[in-house]
């Protein structure tokens, strides 16, 4: 009997760790592709089993969570998806695909910013303001200046 949950659990094991490299081929695709809706949907199916992924695939998982809902202008999301990337792998001591999620969360704090001070300048709307620069402070923590404008929009 215990040979049978053995190899009962171990074969449940290599289909979970065969769905997860399926899905993200798939969310890779459709992110090739620009249909950030359907990789958002492979994404969401491994959520689940993010914490028990494979060390070789969560990397990955990180890495296209993070373009895919950058795709969909998700900054929060997206941002997270991307510190977690960098904080896996900077625990694991490989560096795979930090580079390339640099620049990206770059261009999402400065996407996020340059919003922010829009609705500021030219739209006059303090409240969405104060929610953007708040949110590019949490982009980019090391950064007060964005805290600062965030509580001045957010009093006025």
């Amino acid at each position: 009997m215990k040979k049978q949950v053995i190899a009962l659990s171990l074969g449940l094991i290599t289909i979970g760790a065969f769905a997860q490299k399926n899905e993200l081929k798939t969310a890779e695709k459709a992110i090739k592709s620009q249909d950030y809706s359907a990789a958002i949907s492979s994404i969401t199916s491994v959520d689940a089993m993010a914490n028990t992924m494979d060390a070789k695939y969560k990397a990955k998982y990180y890495f296209l969570k993070g373009q895919a809902y950058a795709g969909k202008k998700d900054y929060k999301v997206a941002a997270k998806a991307f510190n977690d990337l960098m904080t896996y792998e900077k625990e694991n001591g490989k560096a795979k695909y930090t580079e390339k999620a640099t620049p990206m969360l770059n261009n999402l704090i400065t996407e996020v910013s340059n919003k922010a001070i829009a609705l500021y300048n030219d739209d006059k709307d303090y409240k969405n303001a104060s929610e953007n620069f708040y949110l590019t402070y949490l982009l980019s923590p090391t950064d007060t200046s964005f805290l600062f404008n965030a509580a001045v929009s957010s009093s006025l």
